[in-house]
Formats: structure tokens, C-alpha cells, sequence
């Protein structure tokens, strides 16, 4: 996958500068979204936001990670997007149940 994408906000980096709270958080990763996807994709994402905040957030991650690497070359379209969310999801096994086993003397 190859995308594109010009400039986007950032976040303070500086140590004087205070840490962001969750509501300027959420307003960066909204405004992030919008520049890198394409409405209809956007559209989708907030759909998965509601649905399933993990998977928005793992996509969000993934999508900063690759910008900041410059491997975003085009925006991203609800395609891209639907296959991003379902290799994240595919690496996400369910994890496996403990059996715990009691054995006894002279059992």
C-alpha cells in the first residue's frame, strides 16, 4: 500500500510544553484523519471508532507510524482502510484459555 499526505498538526514535543489532555488528543487524531483519508474512508473509520474503540485505536497507531516513516504517499481510501483493519485484526489471535490441572498424591 502506498499513500500520500502533505502536512498535518503537531503535537508538543518540547519538554516546557504541557502533556495534551484526552479531548486535544482526540481533536488531533480527528484532524490527522481527515488529511490522510478519504471521506469516505473517514467515514468508516468513525463507524469503527463507535463499534470498536481497540481496532480505532490500533488503526489510528498504525496509520501515525506509517506517516511519520513518509510510507504514506496518497490518502487513504475505504479500501485500504477496510484492509488495514483486517490485518490488524488477523494479528490479533484470541489469546488461548489456561487449564489448570490438579493432580493429587496417589491419584
Amino acid at each position: 500500500m502506498k499513500f500520500i499526505v502533505k502536512k498535518v498538526i503537531k503535537m508538543p514535543k518540547n519538554a516546557g510544553e504541557k502533556e495534551p489532555d484526552q479531548e486535544q488528543v482526540m481533536e488531533y487524531l480527528r484532524v490527522f484523519s481527515a488529511k490522510i483519508l478519504e471521506p469516505e474512508a473517514y467515514s468508516r473509520l468513525l463507524l469503527i471508532k463507535g463499534k470498536n474503540p481497540q481496532l480505532f485505536m490500533s488503526i489510528m497507531q498504525t496509520l501515525i507510524y506509517l506517516y511519520q516513516n513518509g510510507k504514506l504517499l496518497n490518502k487513504i481510501n475505504e479500501q485500504q482502510l477496510l484492509e488495514l483493519a483486517r490485518k490488524i485484526l488477523s494479528g490479533q489471535e484470541p489469546k488461548k484459555e489456561s487449564k489448570i490441572i490438579i493432580k493429587r498424591k496417589g491419584d
